[in-house]
């Protein structure tokens, strides 16, 4: 299997290096084509054409008023209604929604990976029990957000083992509202909402 290495070039002072560090990287199928994302210390960048002559992949900046230079650590994206999340380092989650994602793969996906991802009760006023179904070994995320899309908790970063999975989320402090949870593993990513009471 061979690699090609492609390179995003800012404009910089003459011998100020080749660009930013990259920290995250996206392929999107989409009904047309391909994009590819990539998320870097100087924001998002996007291109739907990997050029393998030379380094003349024309890489476009995404949401350039909105998440700017801000350091992009992960992106995701459902297939299912083609919403796309970035979270950044400092400036909180951004999402857009790119209508013509392919959802060819979403029954892939779905069968390969249905987990059961569900939570009781619902709505909740001091603890609901956040429940899935780990199919086989692998890396797991389960966080939980607030409406404006700010980290409130994280359940669940990393490697688990098969099985039945379990975890009680607590009000704690939080007021009364709308919180998201959002489980992430391999290519299911799927979110629920939380609905906290008095």
């Amino acid at each position: 299997m061979e690699f090609t290495v492609y390179f995003i070039h800012q404009q910089e002072p003459s011998g100020a290096g080749d660009g930013p560090s990259l920290r995250w990287a996206s392929i999107v199928p989409l009904t047309d084509g391909t994009m590819y994302l990539v998320g870097t210390s100087i924001g998002l960048f996007a291109t739907y054409a990997l050029d393998t002559t030379v380094d003349s992949t024309v890489w476009v900046q995404q949401g350039a008023t909105t998440i700017g230079a801000s350091v992009v650590d992960m992106i995701d994206y459902r297939t299912t209604d083609g919403t796309v999340v970035v979270a950044t380092h400092s400036s909180g989650i951004f999402s857009a929604i790119i209508p013509n994602i392919a959802t060819a793969a979403t029954n892939v996906v779905t069968s390969k990976f249905d987990l059961n991802f569900t939570n009781y009760p619902n709505p909740f006023s001091d603890m609901t029990t956040i429940q899935f179904d780990l199919k086989e070994n692998a890396y797991v995320n389960l966080c939980v957000y607030d409406e404006t899309g700010r980290l409130v908790k994280v359940l669940v970063n990393g490697a688990m083992v098969a099985g039945e999975k379990k975890y009680n989320f607590q009000r704690d402090i939080l007021s009364s509202g709308i919180y998201y949870c959002t489980l992430t593993c391999g290519g299911y990513s799927k979110t629920r909402k939380l609905l906290l009471l008095q």
